[in-house]
């Protein structure tokens, strides 16, 4: 309802029409004032004020202010949407061209069939450890409000919650075959019943935030103290990313020595361009995704993650029905703000990205076979919850939270690996999967 509304201002805005340039622009202010309530999180009422030299802007309190300030935090907004634009489309090639989307590769993985799937992330978190090594001397401000915005998700967990809420997770990985951010790119390249994983994440949301009291009360008490291993340990930042990151690329070339990629993808047809073939090297794919922290921390003041972006939709339920806030209090937090709504943008982005990827491939596509639409929905559900319960999902405690060397972090992915890998050997021996 609330899009509907901003098409219908953003018509009388664009619409031809007999307006004087104070009107056009008294429209424009309108149009965006309606916007930033909903994206950006702005509560003030404004009007606009033509002033013989300079225009203000009257809030509803009263007070007047420059225009400039308000043009200016438009401008921002729009180019962090589209920042966040980019980065998905950049993030569902890669996950397209990685070929981790495939359902089968999530639970090879799990059963150490294939090892693509663990190349790519850790080929990830150590670029991505690079990375904020590199920004973290250059935009050192920038750095600090990223750890700012990763350790806001994390005030109200527990070391419980974390390890819980990572097996419960690995546990949907198995079932849906896939992790909340790649979904999307299932969507975009139709994967089998890819939208009921989708529709599954949606009702993980919802079971959540209205179990989400009694799930943190049995899990205890917040964790508190220092968030990360350097403040923990006390040595400086760059020398354990940095050595974390060597280590990394290390088992990454030993674990490639054994079981090179290309032999692991037999139903691919190799050769082509860059964009034209069918699949990239895990590494060169986790690279891709790994750099994705540079234009996130340096523009959105935040880390990657995607599983936000299902809270931030099913938040508008609040708007329209309001009522529910009492049995589903925890997603008024993700109702507006651009903190939240990048990344809708940008996990929208990724559906794209990947379905344009897929598009240029050239050769025989090759057959994707999806999991059954009961381990689906369930699996989305399941890893949903678990990602909220832990605080961050694949891309959240993974790549950024291990990248910023969080202490919850390194109890969350190892608690997700192990989740995954029980359950896949436990539906391998009773003939589930």
């Amino acid at each position: 309802i609330a899009n509907v509304c901003l098409l219908l201002r953003l018509r009388r805005v664009l619409v031809p029409e007999r307006n004087t340039p104070a009107e056009l622009l008294e429209k424009s202010i309108s149009f965006s004032r309606a916007v930033f309530t909903q994206v950006v999180g702005s509560e003030r009422s404004f009007c606009l004020v033509i002033h013989p030299h300079s225009p203000i802007i009257n809030t509803q309190h009263g007070q007047q202010e420059p225009i400039a300030p308000f043009l200016q935090l438009i401008m921002s907004t729009i180019v962090k949407l589209g920042v966040a634009s980019a980065m998905g489309l950049i993030f569902g090639v890669a996950l397209q061209k990685g070929r981790v989307f495939e359902p089968t590769v999530i639970r090879e993985q799990m059963l150490f069939e294939s090892f693509v799937m663990v190349k790519m992330f850790l080929s990830a978190v150590a670029a991505g450890q690079l990375a904020i090594v590199v920004l973290s001397q250059v935009q050192p401000a920038a750095v600090l409000r990223a750890k700012a915005a990763f350790d806001g998700c994390l005030t109200t967990k527990s070391i419980v919650s974390s390890a819980v809420g990572g097996a419960t997770l690995g546990l949907g990985m198995t079932l849906a075959g896939a992790c909340p951010g790649m979904v999307l790119v299932q969507v975009g390249t139709a994967v089998p019943n890819a939208l009921y994983t989708m529709a599954g994440c949606f009702a993980g949301i919802f079971l959540w935030s209205a179990f989400e009291r009694q799930s943190m009360r049995a899990c205890g008490k917040p964790a508190g103290g220092p968030h990360r291993l350097d403040e923990v340990f006390r040595f400086p930042y760059a020398v354990g990313a940095v050595g974390m990151a060597v280590g990394l690329v290390g088992l990454i070339a030993f674990i490639e020595s054994l079981r090179p990629w290309t032999s692991e993808l037999p139903h691919i047809t190799f050769g082509g361009s860059f964009l034209q073939a069918q699949a990239w090297s895990p590494e060169a794919a986790g690279i891709a995704v790994g750099l994705l922290q540079v234009p996130a921390i340096l523009f959105l003041d935040d880390t990657l993650g995607s599983a936000t972006s299902y809270a931030t939709l099913c938040s508008q339920c609040l708007r329209v029905a309001p009522g529910m806030e009492s049995s589903l209090g925890s997603l008024k937090n993700f109702k507006s703000g651009i903190g939240n709504w990048w990344q809708v943008v940008y996990v929208g982005a990724a559906v794209a990205g990947a379905a344009l990827s897929a598009d240029l491939a050239r050769g025989p596509a090759p057959v994707v076979p999806g999991v059954s639409k009961a381990a689906a929905f369930l699996g989305g559900a399941t890893m949903i919850f678990g990602s909220r319960m832990a605080g961050g999902c694949t891309s959240g405690h993974g790549l950024s939270g291990m990248s910023l060397l969080a202490n919850m972090s390194f109890v969350a992915v190892p608690a997700m690996f192990a989740g995954g890998m029980a359950s896949a050997f436990v539906f391998r021996a009773v003939g589930l999967i």
